[in-house]
């Protein structure tokens, strides 16, 4: 690292170790409620299942339901979010209450991004894994 006055003389050199992070998160989800994974399940059931969302450098992570379902507040997991890594395989539950949800095919979703500077321009790997079911 050198460094130069406003002048454009060199003042020091310095040296630092700097750390790269080239790794994106570790992130799976699973339903664990009756047929699990691509399941087909009543409406107004109660669904689980487990999730990861891990990394050294951790960001966030978020869980979603697509198709959005409307109105709001129903077809939301639990947990939506947090800011902190989740236990290891087969990590933490979430749930989901199908109550208000139309018949139809789902994803859940879980989303993860870690803290790195990417391309001196954005912060984060972003990585997702997906569970589909269906709702009868």
């Amino acid at each position: 690292l050198s460094t130069f006055d406003g002048g454009g003389t060199l003042v020091g050199i310095d040296t630092h170790l700097i750390r790269l992070d080239n790794t994106a998160p570790e992130v799976a989800i699973t339903i664990t409620t009756g047929a699990g994974d691509c399941g087909k399940f009543d409406t107004g059931l109660v669904l689980t299942g487990t999730f990861v969302a891990r990394d050294g450098y951790f960001g966030s992570y978020s869980l979603g339901v697509e198709p959005v379902v409307n109105p709001a507040g129903v077809g939301v997991p639990v947990p939506s979010s947090g800011l902190a890594n989740t236990t290891p395989a087969p990590g933490d539950a979430w749930s989901l209450d199908t109550t208000g949800m139309k018949p139809c095919g789902y994803v859940i979703r879980v989303v993860a991004s870690d803290r790195a500077i990417v391309n001196s321009q954005a912060v984060g790997h972003h990585v997702s894994d997906s569970a589909g079911f269906c709702l009868e």
